[in-house]
């Protein structure tokens, strides 16, 4: 009984603890709910994604995204096997520049293999301590040919 107790008065200590550590004021460089002047750059819209054709000695994807307006200092471009897969970053695209017509802009991808790829983008802005990424965008879908 008297363990039974012990236990249970360690317990009450570490969740009250826990709980009392949760509400703890946090400083966070990156954290843009903590700063007044850092902002998350906005979700990427991607137009299109498309596969080079068949007979092409060097495979590529090329993907075309609505370019952001502000916030914006380059792309991350994310690239998976499924919609659901893991995804991983296989380039960047540094800066934004300002299309001369329209406000697309776009980028080869180089894959080794043909196949069915699912891309994803984000935006970031860059900071003193760091990069800042925003939200990913909805996948879309290539396919590379034979």
């Amino acid at each position: 009984m008297r363990i039974r107790n012990m236990a249970i008065l360690f317990l009450t200590v570490v969740i009250t603890l826990l709980t009392l550590a949760c509400e703890l004021k946090r400083s966070n460089p990156l954290d843009p709910t903590s700063h007044n002047d850092i902002v998350v750059p906005p979700k990427v819209i991607i137009v299109s994604a498309t596969g080079s054709g068949a007979n092409v000695v060097n495979k590529f994807i090329e993907i075309t995204w609505e370019r952001n307006d502000e916030n914006t200092d380059g792309y991350y471009i994310y690239l998976g096997l499924a919609y659901n897969s893991a995804y991983a970053v296989v380039d960047t695209f540094i800066g934004n520049p300002v299309p001369e017509s329209g406000t697309t802009l776009s980028k080869k991808i180089d894959v080794s293999a043909p196949g069915h790829y699912y891309l994803k983008m984000s935006a970031y802005k860059t900071y003193p301590d760091g990069n800042l990424e925003g939200p990913l965008s909805q996948w879309t879908y290539a396919y590379v040919a034979n």
